[in-house]
């Protein structure tokens, strides 16, 4: 598969059809480190440990359960605010953020976990040694 898609599709990075597990995916990382773009981790109600993964957290992206958590965020922001030891996360979601959309203002918690973790990333870069 990753012939056509996939990071091993393009060395010489042109671009390429990403790869994206979403679940509970330890059991699969070590076996399929290099071979997948973001490992989705459905964290819905508790926070992700990212050091607890022994692939490159830059890959990870937790996400919260707005099916049934949208009203109050869930714990999408604390999620935002969260970060691996060393680097960075691959970002924050959540699982049907639509249902974000009749809040006040809309898409409210969606908007401050981005504000959040592009603030949280912009500390941790800014005092990182590493990109």
């Amino acid at each position: 598969m990753n012939k056509y898609i996939g990071p091993k599709s393009d060395p010489e990075h042109k671009g390429h059809r990403l790869i994206c597990i979403d679940g509970h995916f330890s059991p699969l990382t070590k076996a399929l480190d290099g071979y997948v773009d973001y490992w989705i981790d459905q964290s819905y109600g508790r926070m992700t440990y990212f050091d607890y993964y022994d692939i490159d957290p830059k890959t990870i992206i937790t996400t919260d359960n707005f099916e049934s958590s949208f009203k109050s965020g869930g714990v999408l922001l604390r999620q935002a605010k969260s970060m691996p030891t060393k680097g960075y996360k691959g970002g924050v979601g959540a699982y049907r953020f639509d249902n974000d959309y009749d809040n006040t203002p809309n898409y409210k918690w969606m908007r401050q976990a981005i504000q959040i973790n592009q603030q949280v990333f912009k500390e941790r870069m800014g005092n990182a040694s590493h990109p």
